[in-house]
């Protein structure tokens, strides 16, 4: 097989997930609400705005209302959420190898306000064609759509894919992509020499 495009996940790969880790507890305590009552409160509309049919800003609005906190405003969650997206040093590092090897295709669940954030702070479009990403696309992984998106447009012999997730890897195999689930740096190095 010679690989010509690599599929690539963002999160987990290529920013840190402190938001999942950190961020969500953190912030619970910032606004005094319960871990888990903040959880459901970020579940209840998660697929609405992850697959960009609400703003970000509706979406903190809604969490907002759900748990009656008057005096926070969405500017301010949005602020908070984005202290915890952070780029990985070592694997951004590696973008212009790859990009020069391969052509490079995001594929990721993400709004589209949260994507638009990292593809600025890392300067992804530099070295990305494509931004598969959920928030542009209106239907998440492991929706087949997305993969079925790829193979429309990119011949799938010349495909490997890279997720943190083996369910989506799993998902991108019942359509013929080829893939493997990232375990760590090396990963992507590997590729590259």
């Amino acid at each position: 097989m010679t690989i010509k495009t690599l599929l690539l996940d963002i999160g987990g790969i290529f920013f840190y997930p402190a938001w999942r880790i950190r961020g969500i507890l953190e912030t619970s305590k910032e606004l005094q609400v319960e871990v888990d009552v903040f959880k459901m409160a970020l579940d209840k509309n998660k697929k609405l705005f992850y697959t960009g049919a609400i703003s970000e800003t509706d979406y903190w609005s809604y969490i907002i209302d759900t748990l009656k906190l008057q005096t926070v405003k969405p500017s301010t969650l949005k602020t908070l959420y984005r202290k915890y997206v952070t780029p990985i040093p070592e694997t951004i590092d590696l973008l212009p190898r790859l990009s020069s090897k391969f052509t490079l295709l995001s594929c990721n669940n993400s709004p589209k306000e949260w994507m638009d954030y990292r593809i600025k702070i890392a300067s992804l479009d530099k070295y990305f064609s494509v931004f598969l990403t959920s928030g542009y696309l209106g239907y998440m992984k492991p929706d087949g759509k997305v993969y079925e998106t790829v193979i429309n447009s990119y011949k799938k012999e010349d495909l490997f894919y890279l997720d943190d997730n083996e369910q989506y890897i799993e998902k991108a195999q019942e359509y013929g992509i080829i893939g493997k689930v990232y375990q760590n740096y090396n990963d992507l190095l590997q590729l590259v020499t």
